[in-house]
């Protein structure tokens, strides 16, 4: 879909922050253009700087607050414009257990119940089913030869071409972090949210867990309905209005002094 007579934009993507305090304000824009030989344009708003900035490409292999296990080039293990990745090889092909259904809590904000580790909160509760033939995929980055990433693999069901599992890994070819999420409708037999057209409940991923093996951190991403602040999540919200309340760099100045 062609936004606002612009076909050389292909996304606009906000990251921001609203807690914990030290991290609160910072907001991020990622703008894809629809020529995949360019990197996406991120600017970022500091409340330390109260400023507006442009960060360099290799940002996109760098978290983008200090803590996280995470990067923009992670994301579904499609972070990155397509011709960044290069060197594609398909390296075997093997049934999989995945979290492709079952993993919505319609309760307590919808939050994803944890477990295990230390204090009990490392992993999420999730439900995994045999996958009868994942492809295995390495990739290496040709188009941004200084990028500490040695390589990504990839594992994919050949059922719908969605990514299961992904491994991020150094330029030595040791494993650095691994990239994990849950997907389903969101429905639980007793609770759903359901499509416009009504006739079936929303498919959508549900939570992300990426864990930093080297430095055995994990970060968990959950798909909830409200975060700090006040923000709620909407299903086909307004696009012109999302725009301007999240994807300009003014918009991202603004969410950092709320």
């Amino acid at each position: 879909t062609i936004f606002r007579d612009d076909p050389s934009m292909l996304r606009y993507q906000t990251v921001f922050f609203t807690s914990t305090r030290d991290v609160a304000g910072s907001s991020f824009l990622n703008n894809w253009h629809y020529d995949q030989r360019k990197f996406p344009d991120l600017y970022g708003y500091l409340p330390q700087f109260r400023r507006v900035r442009q960060f360099p490409t290799n940002q996109r292999f760098e978290p983008l607050i200090p803590g996280v296990t995470w990067i923009l080039s992670d994301a579904w293990a499609a972070g990155d414009p397509m011709l960044t990745w290069g060197n594609y090889k398909v390296v075997g092909s093997k049934p999989w257990l995945g979290a492709v259904s079952g993993n919505w809590r319609p309760d307590n904000n919808r939050e994803t119940p944890v477990h295990g580790g230390p204090e009990g909160q490392s992993f999420f509760d999730t439900e995994f089913e045999m996958i009868p033939e994942v492809l295995v995929l390495d990739a290496e980055p040709t188009e941004y030869p200084r990028a500490p990433v040695g390589k990504k693999r990839i594992w994919v069901d050949v059922r719908n071409g969605m990514f299961l599992s992904y491994v991020r890994y150094d330029r030595n070819g040791k494993p650095w972090v691994s990239f994990e999420a849950g997907f389903g409708q969101q429905t639980d037999g007793n609770a759903s949210i359901m499509e416009p057209s009504g006739n079936s409940p929303v498919w959508t991923w549900n939570y992300v867990l990426a864990h930093d093996i080297q430095g055995n951190r994990i970060s968990l991403i959950d798909h909830v309905d409200e975060v700090t602040g006040g923000y709620k999540s909407h299903f086909e919200a307004d696009p012109e209005d999302a725009f301007d309340r999240f994807f300009t760099q003014q918009a991202i100045t603004r969410l950092g002094q709320v």
